[in-house]
């Protein structure tokens, strides 16, 4: 079943809550909303139940989240309740998700992982991968940032993984990067731009694996092994663009090893190729997170609807042709090789900056 956005805005016969009640409702509590703004979701067990219940309310956002190894469901009147939602939660319990799916609007998204002896050079790493991608975004939609600079919010979700963690590594290094001047109504349309950015890069590290000594021209120890070991465009997940997908909210926490995470924002409004990611971590303010939700909350009508890319949109010609495959390259983690570089001159042209070729060069 393919979310339709438009059932949550729409009267609904209350008879068909009574009559499928016990198959999908987890309690039978009113949904409780006070003159303090503070709102108790109806969760239900699966997805179609909340959105019926949803059409009762005239809702339009719909979340998720932990309950055991499954997820409940339920619906808020719109997304500027969710920061209210996480703020009246306590921390332990903040296991939310932001629900998305075709024909919603969002904005775009990354999910940056991957496993490593350290967290040392993570940042570091970070932006070169931010850099590359600042450029793929210029290339790929044009028109939308023709003069604007991609900007991204990042939240950051790396932990140390348990001594007995079958991978043998320390770490998993793990971000959340938010598009703040480009909006999506479809996760599916979001991921053909993130799979073709990957496959552009893989190609361009064997490229210039040919012109230069077999390293990528990275000698050194440090962000130079990490960048060897793991190349920037590798870190980036494929999978989480589906028709219907589940992200993780700021300020949400997770349980793995036996520890507890939680996702805290590292800056709302970052540009790799001016700025200097910060030292330290938010706090768990949830109003400094609130430009970090990925469904719109702040911003204006006259800048979402120049923003927001269209659902038939189709990327320039003479940039997709350059790819032969998208729908081979596994999930970032999954694979480690040869560092690549950054992207092409024409796409250095198109971004106006002056970006040097050679991952190395945005190392040091």
């Amino acid at each position: 079943m393919v979310f339709d956005p438009m059932d949550l805005a729409s009267p609904h016969d209350t008879s068909v809550i009574s009559k499928h009640h016990e198959d999908w409702m987890i309690c039978e509590d009113q949904r409780l909303l006070d003159e303090q703004r503070v709102i108790k979701p109806m969760w239900c067990w699966n997805k179609d139940g909340a959105l019926c219940h949803g059409k009762v309310y005239g809702d339009q956002c719909l979340i998720a989240r932990d309950a055991g190894d499954k997820k409940n469901f339920a619906t808020m009147p719109d997304s500027t309740w969710l920061p209210t939602l996480v703020e009246a939660t306590a921390v332990p319990e903040r296991v939310f998700y932001e629900c998305l799916a075709i024909g919603m609007l969002f904005k775009g998204y990354m999910d940056v992982e991957y496993l490593y002896d350290s967290a040392e050079h993570a940042d570091a790493h970070l932006v070169i991968a931010l850099k590359m991608l600042s450029c793929a975004l210029r290339e790929y939609f044009p028109g939308y940032l023709n003069n604007r600079i991609p900007v991204f919010g990042i939240v950051v979700a790396t932990r140390p993984l348990p001594e007995d963690d079958p991978s043998g590594k320390l770490f998993k290094i793990s971000y959340h990067i938010v598009l703040q001047n480009l909006f999506f109504r479809s996760p599916v349309q979001l991921g053909r731009f993130v799979k073709w950015f990957v496959a552009e890069e893989e190609l361009a590290a064997k490229r210039a694996l040919e012109d230069v000594d077999g390293n990528g021209g990275l000698d050194g120890g440090g962000l130079d092994q990490l960048v060897r070991d793991v190349p920037p465009h590798k870190i980036f997940d494929l999978k989480p663009y589906c028709k219907f997908q589940q992200m993780r909210m700021p300020l949400s926490t997770k349980m793995k090893g036996g520890t507890q995470s939680v996702l805290l924002g590292l800056c709302t409004h970052f540009d790799p190729f001016s700025h200097q990611l910060p030292e330290f971590k938010f706090s768990n303010d949830v109003e400094a997170h609130k430009n970090l939700f990925l469904t719109l909350i702040n911003e204006p009508l006259d800048f979402i609807k120049a923003q927001t890319v269209d659902e038939d949109y189709a990327p320039p010609a003479d940039v997709v042709p350059n790819i032969t495959s998208i729908t081979t390259i596994s999930k970032a983690s999954g694979k480690q090789g040869d560092a690549g570089r950054a992207r092409s001159q024409q796409c250095r042209e198109v971004c106006g900056m002056q970006v040097p070729s050679p991952v190395a060069s945005f190392v040091h």
